[in-house]
């Protein structure tokens, strides 16, 4: 038998990553709710959507691999358009059909994102955890390859907290592809999820081994997404229905002042 791999993991800073990683939905729902009036049944949906989505994916994943095999390079593919494909899909599904009564408000897709992104946060940093009472189970699995140092946790709480931005986001895309009816921003998240999906890939097969550089990568690409998402956001087109509501509005102020 082999002997497992000396890996050097930092508790005070899994902890502290943990601690970052689990509380950023509940964070980012108040400032929502508090500042912006955002619904928390909005960002509840957000979350089940996304549980739903990968739960979906997870049970069609295990049947592809039943069918070809663990190491087959024919589920590989799968792998990597399936988590944007799904969750995306399940982001459209909410928007189009359980949010239908919401479409008008376009905060929607803010509080959306946030359930989202949080839940998956929340779960990620649970998950967290693992790496100080399963440490060696996870070595011989080849999911730790690197000491998790201080710097190195405190990057995964980074990382994480700018992949919220990212599902804000990719909200945002297929919001618009809902609103506007215009699918392609609703193909745009698929491709932009599964190519920051991408990069992860690479790093579970051993082909990039510094996930430095891929923490890095991402939340560069995360800002560039962000300011681009967030000009959708604040020209995202004012339907006829709500022009008229608006213009009412004005009108009664309007009336009372005088």
């Amino acid at each position: 038998m082999s002997e497992t791999k000396s890996i050097y993991i930092n508790i005070p800073g899994v902890i502290l990553a943990f601690i970052i990683e689990s509380s950023l939905i509940f964070i980012f729902s108040f400032i929502n709710m508090k500042y912006y009036k955002g619904k928390l049944s909005t960002i509840i949906i957000g979350g089940l959507g996304f549980i739903c989505s990968i739960f979906l994916e997870g049970i069609i994943i295990s049947i592809i691999t039943k069918i070809f095999g663990q190491n087959s390079i024919m589920i590989i593919p799968f792998h990597l358009t399936f988590p944007g494909l799904f969750e995306e899909t399940g982001r459209y599904i909410c928007f189009k059909y359980i949010l239908k009564g919401m479409n008008k408000d376009k905060l929607t897709s803010i509080s959306y994102g946030i359930g989202h992104g949080g839940i998956e946060s929340l779960l990620i940093g649970i998950s967290f955890l693992r790496f100080i009472f399963i440490k060696e189970t996870l070595i011989e699995q080849g999911i730790l390859k690197e000491d998790l140092t201080f710097i190195y946790t405190l990057i995964g709480a980074l990382e994480r907290f700018i992949t919220v931005f990212i599902h804000i986001s990719l909200s945002v895309f297929v919001f618009k592809a809902i609103r506007e009816n215009n699918i392609k921003f609703y193909i745009l998240a698929i491709v932009i999820h599964d190519f920051v999906d991408f990069f992860a890939f690479l790093y579970q097969k051993n082909i990039v081994n510094n996930i430095f550089m891929i923490e890095l990568f991402i939340i560069f690409f995360a800002i560039i997404l962000s300011r681009y998402s967030y000009n959708l956001y604040i020209n995202l087109e004012i339907k006829k229905d709500e022009k008229i509501e608006e213009e009412t509005k004005v009108s009664l102020k309007d009336k009372k002042v005088q």
